[in-house]
């Protein structure tokens, strides 16, 4: 009991002894830990599906680590966005990401956190196809038509591709860039399928459905047979042309009077010449143009004239002037001795009038409101008194200048050029473009621009300028073009992305990225074959790139990141690299059912240079491949027994250089 007070009696002391020092001392207070401080918020989004986005955000603090969230349009919580745990991360949009929201949120090494704001992501619609192109059959050597029909986001790109029945690519098929295309058909067409990818002013894109074309082997005439007079030795000269090689040609006279030709017999070539007397003054003749299929088809038939009769070999064409101008017609002709006299019909009813000082092969007019739908041609004469008449051709004269192309809006980035076109059918015409910058200044001359050619390089500062171009001619008052506006778009924007290349080792190859925006730095990236990640092209920072294709980028995957000087980085759509000549299996040995004792045959395609084939087999229960002795080809075949049920085939290829493939395993069935 006594111990017991001494113990109160010294926690009371203590007690009070602390109470007493508190009079006197300070003791340090525990200071809150300050949560991380937020420098950069990750920003809203507008991209498209299947495009590479980039969600950064940054802030202070010791040992910051980071979480991304998302939530998804309609979906009632977030989620953590497993892997993305950078202050910096990336991810390809797709179509469930339209009003997707997304936050990361930053932690530091005392466990305090904070959540930066939710970025909203939005998806731009992409082009859609309302007519899609149509499969067409042509003759050989016909024009082949097709045509696409899209709604998007103006102004729309069209540019279609090829895929010929012998390859397993996609061509790009240049020059063909507007929604209604044609082409002439050769023997290579058939089978061959066509489709048009349509790209919206965002950078969105649809490809129409394929469509097939078929050619048939009736041959085409492109160049009909000319009509012709035998010259003084008798002979005349005429000739075809057929829409591919290979064809056959027989010609057929037709004499007077008669409507059926009569066959010339060894007259077989596109060319031909008659030199009989007993032709001259005959109706003409025609080509039977056939194909090895045996389909044919007749030419037009070509006027046989009289001997001696002058040739004309270009008639004066029809022409549109304005007032004030000078209109030139001219002709041609063959044969002796030519003299030439010129005819004017004017809109009366009084019929042709000779002009009788101009006979040459040239005609010059002024060109007057009263000679408007007049027409003009030209008798040529020969030393022997026989003449020939050209067609004639019409005269148009307008009393004002026309602009028959008109400058258009332009949207460019900064240092990109601007070049803009206005032209018209006046002859004599005068240029001058003005510029109106948006300053109140109102219009202003813009010297050294006098041409019917505007060119200028961009920058911030031209963005919403307006230009026009005044016209002016002689005698006619002047004419304004259209107003044309520039932008200039310095938002980081993708304007072009690399495409497929099909090459041999060692072939020069052209890659090209475009994006518009300011300070812009390219950084190239490719991904090997069989790999999934993404790996830095080193020295590979140019917009565009010129290089020597190597054996080891077969089926190599490459893509651009452009990043503009605000950080902003955006990503072209990747493309594909294939080298021919390199190691590859195109079709694997398939597997196969076969009876007992009856052949089996193992194949497999590849491509490469020297190629050497072995085959190995391993039956069931074998634990390792054992090489089949003799089978050394691509095709190669055995006589099956019942102890090849289960049996696994399969090749391994060699190349020139060395390398090696192996193909998959063929699995073999025996059925009774």
């Amino acid at each position: 009991m006594k111990k017991h007070t001494i113990i109160q009696a010294a926690a009371a002391a203590t007690a009070l002894a602390l109470v007493l020092c508190g009079c006197f001392c300070e003791f340090p207070q525990e200071q809150p830990q300050p949560s991380p401080v937020i420098t950069q918020q990750p920003s809203d989004i507008r991209t498209r599906a299947d495009v590479n986005v980039t969600f950064e955000t940054s802030a202070k603090g010791k040992n910051l680590s980071y979480q991304w969230y998302y939530k998804k349009s309609g979906s009632p919580g977030w989620s953590v966005w497993k892997k993305h745990t950078s202050p910096k991360t990336f991810a390809t949009a797709n179509s469930s990401w339209n009003g997707m929201r997304v936050y990361c949120r930053i932690t530091d090494q005392s466990g305090s956190s904070v959540a930066t704001r939710a970025a909203l992501i939005s998806l731009e619609e992409p082009p859609v196809i309302t007519s899609q192109p149509r499969s067409v059959t042509v003759n050989l050597g016909e024009t082949a038509y097709f045509r696409v029909r899209a709604e998007g986001r103006q102004p729309l790109k069209y540019q279609w591709y090829y895929q010929k029945s012998n390859s397993t690519f996609w061509t790009k098929w240049r020059g063909h860039t507007l929604p209604e295309t044609e082409a002439v058909s050769n023997n290579s067409w058939n089978g061959m399928r066509v489709y048009c990818l349509v790209t919206d002013s965002t950078g969105g894109s649809v490809s129409s459905a394929p469509a097939t074309v078929t050619v048939t082997d009736s041959p085409s005439i492109i160049s009909q047979p000319q009509k012709a007079a035998p010259s003084r030795d008798g002979s005349a000269s005429f000739s075809v042309q057929g829409g591919t090689e290979g064809l056959h040609y027989q010609w057929f006279y037709v004499p007077p009077g008669n409507r059926v030709g009569i066959r010339l017999l060894h007259r077989n070539e596109p060319q031909l010449s008659l030199s009989s007397p007993s032709l001259q003054g005959g109706v003409g003749v025609y080509c039977r143009v056939s194909c090895p299929g045996g389909n044919t088809v007749i030419s037009e038939q070509a006027a046989l004239l009289p001997a001696g009769t002058p040739l004309i070999t270009l008639d004066p064409q029809s022409t549109a002037a304005k007032a004030g101008d000078r209109m030139r017609f001219s002709v041609k002709a063959n044969g002796d001795g030519l003299q030439y006299q010129w005819y004017l019909k004017n809109r009366n009813p009084i019929g042709w009038s000779p002009l009788r000082e101009e006979t040459g092969d040239v005609l010059i007019l002024p060109a007057t409101k009263a000679l408007s739908g007049s027409e003009v041609r030209c008798q040529v004469t020969d030393s022997d008194g026989h003449s020939a008449l050209s067609q004639p051709a019409e005269i148009t004269v307008n009393d004002k200048i026309g602009i028959t192309l008109q400058p258009k809006d332009t949207t460019v980035g900064s240092g990109e050029p601007v070049v803009l076109r206005v032209a018209t059918q006046a002859g004599s015409a005068r240029f001058q473009w003005y510029s109106d910058n948006g300053n109140g200044f109102g219009w202003k001359k813009l010297p050294g621009q006098t041409g019917s050619v505007f060119s200028g390089i961009a920058d911030s500062s031209w963005h919403g300028r307006k230009l026009r171009c005044v016209v002016t001619s002689e005698g006619c008052p002047p004419v304004f073009s259209r107003v044309a506006v520039i932008t200039v778009n310095d938002t980081l924007t993708l304007k072009a992305s690399p495409e497929n290349i099909s090459a041999r080792s060692g072939d020069t190859v052209h890659l090209t990225a475009k994006a518009t925006g300011r300070g812009l730095k390219y950084q190239w990236m490719r991904m090997a074959d069989r790999s999934h990640e993404w790996d830095s092209w080193q020295g590979q920072t140019a917009a565009s790139l010129r290089l020597s294709a190597e054996r080891s980028w077969h089926r190599m995957k490459v893509r651009c990141d452009i990043a503009d000087c605000t950080g902003k980085t955006i990503s072209s759509d990747s493309a594909y690299i294939w080298i021919k000549d390199a190691l590859d299996i195109l079709r694997q040995p398939r597997n196969i059912t076969v009876r007992a004792y009856e052949p089996a045959m193992f194949s497999v395609t590849a491509q490469g240079e020297g190629l050497h084939y072995r085959w190995y087999y391993r039956k069931k229960g074998m634990t390792r491949w054992h090489l089949w002795k003799n089978h050394t080809t691509a095709s190669t075949s055995a006589i099956s027994n019942p102890s090849w049920e289960g049996m696994r085939v399969m090749c391994v290829i060699t190349d020139a250089h060395g390398a090696r493939i192996a193909s998959k395993a063929s699995v073999v069935r025996i059925t009774e």
